[in-house]
């Protein structure tokens, strides 16, 4: 049967523009590497008119035996476009307007113990725009694939070669077929199912939901109606109408275990089919032709014995005038089989296959191979893709568990022929196993030494025209199991170690890294080593220990220092498992020193040990900021003081200091008359001390104040004028004052004149008086004048 896949348009008409979103389908596969290892791989294909792919993936894994989540990390590299699209009609992809898609793969190796029940899934939303099902735009999709590695150990998943960028021409038919190839060798079943929307309760997945008529076998018009075949996967659809639906591919790989056909395993993949208006005719490839070129053959299926030799061509062809020039390509799907192309990039290229089976190759499952061709069309390359399947028929043998055992462990080996056997001669190493003849041999490792056993089945039915007899080989390495028992966990002192010693194996895998079978351990830390008793087998067994160091505790608090805050100290060594011991009896790593005075603190590695513990001490003051206000500038008389005050109640530790008088106490008195070598105006600064320096500044401005002197003395003790009585001359001791008569005799002599001079015996008249105001200048004040004496006896 022919398988196609077109993905061509000269003219476009699309009937829904895609922006909601950006998955155009995508599909989850995994690949045992060995044991319980799996590469899981997600491929994506996003629209180039949605939004950008992420940077990961996210997987859930569900069982019975746990669940637990991974995140996948995008391959580097990937994202290119796998649109056909030619050079001079760009799309989406690369600014142009056309439909593109760019494949993104996203990978990463989990472990996954044996359980039959296995799923894991990639889920999100939404979904792009279309037109047959309900709120495409909210949709979500979900991408699962199943594993049972009970009844399969170390199964790997099918891979789809074929890309799903499946553009349908309206009217035309087309078949696609995802290309997959089976590592294992196992049967496949293809199934149209409902795409996920988003997962429930694993595994009830919930389902998008159809308009009708759209179903999950019919998801868009077609006539004859959407089939697809169950055993070889070919959808073939001729659609009616422009449309774009998602569509969903179930494929399910079934083995043969102890007679019975088992599922062990499913992979799933969702796509988007856009259906548009095409012109150009597609380029086609013929069937199987063993005898020449026959560009209408159309046989694509071919059974063969193991030992002989197929060889046939394939000529492909382009029905326009003139005819485009064609790309032939396979995807490899045949390995051990040769493909020889010739006339690449002209209107007529031809390939060659070449292939002779070995018994290695029997299986009830065909193997295919895939041949794309493809045009120089635009916008679009015409593009098919034909499938080729080649049946060998022979017998075969495969292993229940696999063909590695570790010592003690069985491996049943089961021979399959495709004929009526009548005879089956075992052996192993050469050496004939008696009294079997069956199509079933357990093979017991406890029986044999560790290395590679053949183990050999011959068949013969007696019947001189077998179709295909033959035998087959199978190899068994049988490898020693270790077993691995670590000491008890411990805990050592800096400059200590612990040897740790694993048992004997072919392979050493240290949590550090290191691959002898002793290891020297002289830090912190848990300490795992897996034996191999390979190398890089399943046979292995692990222990971890954990060892704590206790270091030389380092500590530092830091040099003095002084606060307006409480300050804190740390010990350090957080999660080294210390103990703490401060001078002021806490025990915690770190405190709040809220007061001045000297901490030590004494950091303990092990208890009661005279080596593992380190003290510091520091001296801190906690003094909280001063304030200080002088207040305003002031004017005062020369006798007058001002008391400024600097006091700050926070502490008792400030430090107080008066300039330019060097007085240090809280407060200051301002007296000119006490300094005489003040002048005005005068500045003085007060500075207060704690962890910082705070000041304010104030200007005194000062002059004597007003003297008055009387010009008369009444003599007549009314209380009023009988003294000569100079104004504020008592802010003035020891000023001078002389009296003289109009004759310029002295009369009066006073060098502490105290306003007591009453006129004396001097009789009525005026008289002259100089008075000499002492302000305790170099030079003093001068007043002079007249003064009359009224009324004197």
């Amino acid at each position: 049967m022919k398988k196609i896949i077109l993905f061509l348009a000269l003219f476009i008409s699309i009937n829904i523009v895609t922006k909601a979103s950006h998955i155009a389908g995508a599909d989850l596969t995994y690949q045992c590497l060995g044991g319980n290892d799996y590469l899981v791989t997600f491929t994506f294909y996003r629209d180039c008119s949605g939004i950008d792919a992420d940077l990961s993936a996210l997987i859930y894994f569900k069982s019975s035996c746990g669940n637990f989540n991974v995140n996948l990390p995008r391959i580097a590299g990937t994202g290119q476009e796998v649109t056909p699209a030619c050079p001079t009609s760009p799309t989406t992809c690369s600014s142009g307007a056309n439909y593109g898609l760019q494949e993104y793969v996203y990978q990463g190796t989990v472990t996954l113990p044996p359980c039959a029940d296995w799923i894991m899934y990639y889920t999100t939303c939404c979904r792009n725009p279309s037109n047959t099902i309900v709120a495409s735009t909210s949709a979500g999709i979900t991408i699962p694939a199943t594993l049972n590695n009970v009844a399969a150990p170390c199964n790997s998943s099918p891979v789809f070669t074929n890309k799903p960028v499946t553009i349908l021409c309206n009217g035309q038919q087309f078949c696609f077929n995802h290309g997959a190839l089976e590592p294992d060798g196992d049967s496949l079943a293809y199934s149209l199912v409902t795409p996920y929307s988003d997962l429930g309760t694993p595994p009830a997945y919930n389902y998008v939901s159809w308009i009708a008529p759209s179903t999950a076998t019919q998801p868009i018009p077609s006539s004859p109606p959407i089939s697809c075949d169950p055993l070889s996967g070919d959808i073939c659809i001729t659609p009616t109408s422009n449309i774009v639906s998602p569509m969903a591919v179930l494929c399910q790989e079934y083995r043969k275990i102890g007679g019975v056909w088992t599922l062990v395993g499913s992979i799933y993949r969702d796509m988007q089919i856009k259906v548009i208006s095409c012109t150009n005719n597609l380029p086609s490839l013929p069937g199987i032709d063993t005898s020449g070129v026959a560009p209408n053959d159309s046989i694509f299926m071919l059974p063969i014995c193991i030992g002989n030799n197929i060889h046939f061509s394939i000529a492909a062809s382009d029905p326009d005038i003139p005819a485009n020039n064609l790309t032939l390509t396979w995807n490899n799907g045949i390995p051990t089989g040769s493909f020889a192309i010739t006339g690449n990039g002209t209107t007529a290229p031809v390939a060659t296959f070449n292939w002779t089976p070995t018994s290695a190759d029997i299986s009830g499952v065909p193997h295919c191979f895939t041949v794309t061709v493809q045009d120089d069309a635009c916008p679009y390359f015409g593009t098919q893709i034909f499938s080729y399947c080649i049946s060998v028929f022979g017998m075969s043998v495969t292993s229940q568990v696999d063909t590695l055992l570790c010592m003690g462990e069985l491996d049943t080996i089961v021979a399959h022929p495709d004929s009526n056997a009548a005879v089956f001669s075992w052996t192993v190493d050469g050496v004939p196993v008696t009294s079997l003849n069956d199509t079933t041999f357990i093979f017991n490792s406890a029986l044999f030494p560790p290395g590679l056993h053949n183990v050999a089945i011959n068949v013969d039915d007696n019947n001189p025209i077998t179709s295909c007899p033959g035998s087959a080989t199978t190899v068994v390495n049988v490898v020693p199991q270790p077993v691995v028992n670590l000491p008890n966990d411990t805990t050592i002192c800096d400059g200590q170690n612990v040897i740790l010693q694993a048992p004997p194996g072919s392979l050493y895998f240290w949590s550090d890294g290191s691959s002898n079978q002793n290891l020297v351990v002289t830090t912190t830390g848990i300490y795992a080593v897996t034996v191999d008793g390979g190398p890089y087998t399943r046979c292995r067994d692990n222990d971890s220990i954990s060892i704590t160091v206790k270091p030389m505790p380092v500590v530092n608090l830091g040099p003095d220092s002084c606060s307006a805050v409480p300050v804190f100290l740390d010990a350090q060594n957080s999660g080294m498992g210390f103990d703490y011991l401060w001078s002021n009896s806490n025990t915690t790593q770190t405190i709040t020193a809220s007061s001045s005075g000297t901490y030590i603190v004494d950091v303990i590695s092990i208890p009661g040990s005279s080596i593992c513990h380190a003290k510091d001490t520091v001296n801190i003051k906690v003094i909280p900021n001063p304030t200080i206000n002088l207040g305003p500038d002031v004017d005062i008389c020369r006798h007058e003081t001002v008391s400024l005050n600097s006091q700050n109640s926070g502490s008792s530790e400030y430090i107080y200091y008066w300039a330019p008088s060097g007085q240090n106490d809280p407060t200051y008195v301002f007296s000119p008359m006490q300094n005489p070598n003040l002048t005005s105006p005068s500045t003085v600064i007060a500075f207060v001390t704690g962890c910082k320096v705070v000041s304010d500044t104030i200007v005194i401005s000062f002059e004597p104040c007003d003297l008055t002197v009387p010009n008369v003395i009444t003599a007549d003790n009314n209380g009023k004028n009988d003294y000569f009585h100079v104004t504020n001359l008592e802010y003035y001791p020891n000023s001078k004052l002389l009296i003289y008569n109009r004759w310029g005799t002295k009369v009066y002599e006073n060098t502490n004149y105290q306003n007591d001079w009453d006129g004396g015996k001097c009789s009525d008249g005026v008289y002259f008086y100089i008075l000499n105001i002492n302000d305790n200048t170099q030079n003093g004040i001068e007043k002079h004048g007249t003064i009359t004496i009224i009324g004197n006896k």
